[in-house]
């Protein structure tokens, strides 16, 4: 069973925020959280360039492709 220790990681040092394991050596696995006081930043995505170039839009992409009046649901 895995249990979850709360630490702050500071300049290399990890300080726990409550009491620490009660081990002495162990496996660990360590998840990275941003910091309270800092926004996370949005993560930008970009093309492969292998299809970077070839995409062509034709026409109206904001406008729907078959009419209102055949609209099935607004009737």
């Amino acid at each position: 069973m895995l249990n979850s220790y709360e630490a702050i990681y500071d300049q290399g040092l990890i300080q726990w925020i409550d009491q620490p394991p009660p081990l002495e050596k162990a496996h660990v696995i360590v998840t990275v959280l941003p910091a309270a006081n800092e926004p996370e930043r949005p993560v930008l995505r970009r093309p492969s360039p292998l299809i970077a170039g070839k995409g062509l839009i034709v026409g109206d992409i904001m406008s729907p492709v078959v009419p209102e009046e055949d609209w099935e649901a607004l009737r």
